[in-house]
């Protein structure tokens, strides 16, 4: 009974809206969900602050390489390690990241150098192809 009420009402809705605009079904949906943002750019800006990405990130982003960078002159490798691994989950494509933890790995003579630099080397778009191969 409350669902033949809630599919009337509904259906009361749609004509109405039809009837006030004097337009088809397939120019409704146009019409009643077509606008635009009047500051597109401070919209997304605020959308990406929301969704956690952005100058918030970013910021976040170089002040972790920069420790990163500073436990590797200390030759604190294992936080070196830790912090660029951080780096790369936050923002995988960091090549300063994927670099230190390359030469940390090599510092430490760790497996898998070699993919590490190759991924820096890819995102940095590095001659450094000519050194890998």
């Amino acid at each position: 009974m409350i669902e033949v009420a809630i599919e009337g009402d509904f259906e009361q809705l749609v004509q109405d809206i039809r009837l006030k605009n004097n337009i088809t079904t397939a120019g409704m949906l146009q019409c009643e969900w077509d606008f635009r943002v009047p500051d597109e750019e401070a919209f997304r800006d605020d959308l990406h602050e929301a969704a956690g990405i952005g100058k918030r990130r970013r910021r976040k982003v170089r002040a972790l390489i920069g420790e990163g960078n500073q436990a590797y002159v200390d030759n604190n490798l294992a936080k070196a390690i830790q912090i660029m691994q951080e780096v790369i989950r936050i923002e995988p494509h960091a090549v300063s990241a994927w670099s230190v933890l390359a030469q940390c790995y090599e510092d430490q003579h760790k497996p898998k150098v070699l993919q590490l630099q190759i991924m820096a080397a890819h995102l940095g778009h590095d001659v450094e192809w000519e050194y890998l191969a």
